[in-house]
């Protein structure tokens, strides 16, 4: 399916409409107006309850004007799933555009949790996200445990949170479904799982004192840390590239960190995005075709020059 290409969107400061409704009458508001194309005056009505023709549909219309949504985003996502939807938002890494992602997730888990499939999702996928994507079930809990007060036995907490899951990835066996939320990272009974819809976004990204002087822009540097640090495009370029070679090693200089440190170098290597950042823009999206595989020192050195140099560039330093 094409990507949706997502209406630049008008922010109106006036909140009275807003702040009249419950996160709940926002998630739907949202939800009708972008995926079903219902009117103002139909949302009025089978919504927020007015009779619509002494609403006018101006109650409706106000929540959608102040998030900035306007006629030209009226069923952009028709054809779409939420998830989808969801993670289009997310890429374009502004607050406006993480506002509206919010509620579609707040409706996808209102809806997800009226079908009874599980209590503690929105946790589960809070915790993911913080964690980076992908991230075992004993961190899943420790971030839960740590920043939540539910006051059940730790045991039926977690069991819970990993009911959560199963019941919302086609990759398990108690799968409901209705959500496909997670995946299982390389396989099923690792404990290992991640968000589907996640995209890394500057929260993730630390610069270092190497960057201060970069030439065009921290923003354009965040983009491009952001996707060298996509777990799942990084995942799949590890899995055809020892689909191809049958190891991983550096493309530079072919170090094997699993030849020099046993077992805990086994599936280990950095992905650098080879696209020249210049080129970057917020909806510039990553193609496996431009990740490199390169061992720690090789993606340090990539980096310490400015422009950054290519991989033939760094070769021909090591010869």
């Amino acid at each position: 399916m094409e990507k949706v290409v997502f209406p630049i969107l008008e922010i109106s400061k006036r909140h009275r409409e807003y702040d009249l409704y419950s996160e709940v009458k926002r998630s739907r508001i949202v939800y009708s107006y972008l995926f079903e194309g219902n009117s103002h005056r139909d949302i009025d009505e089978n919504i927020l309850g007015f009779d619509s023709s002494e609403s006018k549909g101006y109650q409706a219309m106000g929540v959608l004007h102040h998030l900035g949504l306007r006629g030209e985003h009226k069923n952009v996502f028709e054809d779409s799933s939420l998830l989808d939807a969801i993670s289009i938002l997310q890429s374009y890494n502004t607050v406006e555009h993480r506002k509206i992602a919010y509620y579609l997730q707040y409706f996808l888990n209102a809806e997800t949790s009226h079908i009874g499939v599980q209590k503690y999702l929105n946790e589960v996928i809070e915790a993911l996200k913080y964690l980076g994507g992908e991230a075992s079930l004993s961190d899943i809990y420790e971030y839960i445990d740590d920043n939540y007060n539910f006051k059940i036995p730790q045991d039926s907490l977690h069991s819970s949170i990993r009911k959560s899951i199963y019941q919302n990835s086609s990759d398990a066996d108690l799968y409901q479904r209705k959500q496909d939320l997670f995946y299982a990272v390389d396989e099923k009974g690792k404990g290992l799982w991640g968000l589907r819809s996640f995209m890394p976004t500057s929260e993730h990204i630390e610069l270092t004192e190497d960057d201060d002087g970069f030439p065009e822009g921290k923003q354009k540097l965040r983009i491009h840390l952001q996707r060298e640090r996509n777990p799942k495009l990084i995942r799949e370029v590890k899995k055809r590239f020892k689909a191809k070679y049958g190891r991983l090693f550096c493309q530079v200089c072919s170090f094997d960190f699993y030849v020099k440190y046993g077992e805990i170098g086994d599936d280990f290597i950095e992905g650098h995005h080879t696209k020249p950042v210049s080129e970057f823009n917020d909806s510039t999206f990553s193609k496996i075709e431009d990740i490199a595989l390169l061992c720690s020192n090789c993606h340090k050195m990539v980096h310490r020059k400015r422009p950054w140099l290519s991989i033939d560039d760094l070769k021909e330093i090591l010869s």
